[in-house]
């Protein structure tokens, strides 16, 4: 009894316990209540830079391969014009098969959607503006086993318009951010819309107008203009392919 006593004795006037000290409930609660308050605060930031890392990752491939492909296109026609190669002129059944041939040889394509509606979706600016249906039926576009979604259109002799879904039907289907513009030249070359290319002019000179970083409405999220969009993808290239906006 005495032992118990004198041992009871010490531990109380030194504070020893019998039991490890821990959180209370409280402190648990307050302690994740921070934790959430800080991950919902920077959560849709890392988010969001993640998205569009994957957005630019998809953009640098497709451009590498399709400057590849019309580079074999040159090769394989022995032609050094889109007119040679048949891209010129109007959208018809000749320029359809010619297309299609061309391409079949330059990617694995899953399937090609002109004719068709089974590609046709909504796109929309980067203002989250409608810019309406895009990779419609009467628009020459094929779907590839790496997930893009291209689109090419003649306009003229002097050029073509090219446009790429880099995921496909997946959301965002924004303009500037997954889905880009280019415009193909005579000789086969292609760089973004609204790039320091696109601004000059056929007789040499340069157009400010023309070009996103002298006309910020090219590439603008709170622009109402329907061209709000489409110097976007110049923008990230010449930016050293970051996504700033």
């Amino acid at each position: 009894r005495t032992t118990f006593f004198r041992s009871f004795f010490i531990r109380n006037a030194f504070h020893i316990r019998n039991t490890t000290n821990g959180f209370t409930l409280a402190e648990v609660l307050i302690t994740l209540g921070i934790i959430g308050v800080v991950a919902a605060m920077t959560l849709p930031t890392l988010v969001n830079k993640y998205q569009k890392r994957t957005y630019i990752t998809g953009l640098q491939k497709f451009y590498t391969q399709i400057s590849q492909v019309m580079l074999s296109i040159k090769q394989q026609t022995s032609c050094e014009d889109m007119s040679c190669m048949g891209f010129d002129g109007t959208l018809d059944t000749k320029w359809v098969e010619n297309a299609k041939k061309l391409f079949k040889e330059n990617y694995q394509i899953l399937k090609f959607c002109y004719g068709s509606t089974t590609c046709e979706y909504e796109a929309f600016f980067v203002n989250g503006s409608s810019s309406g249906k895009i990779f419609t039926a009467n628009e020459f576009a094929f779907k590839t086993s790496d997930g893009f979604i291209i689109k090419i259109m003649p306009w003229s002799e002097n050029w073509s318009s090219l446009t790429v879904d880099v995921n496909g039907p997946k959301r965002p289907n924004t303009i500037g951010r997954d889905i880009h513009l280019f415009r193909i030249n005579k000789n086969g070359e292609v760089h973004p819309y609204y790039g320091y290319k696109y601004a000059q002019t056929q007789d040499g000179s340069f157009n400010p107008n023309l070009y996103w970083k002298t006309n910020p409405n090219l590439c603008n999220p709170q622009s109402t203009t329907s061209n709000g969009s489409y110097g976007c993808t110049a923008r990230i290239i010449e930016e050293g392919w970051e996504m700033n906006f």
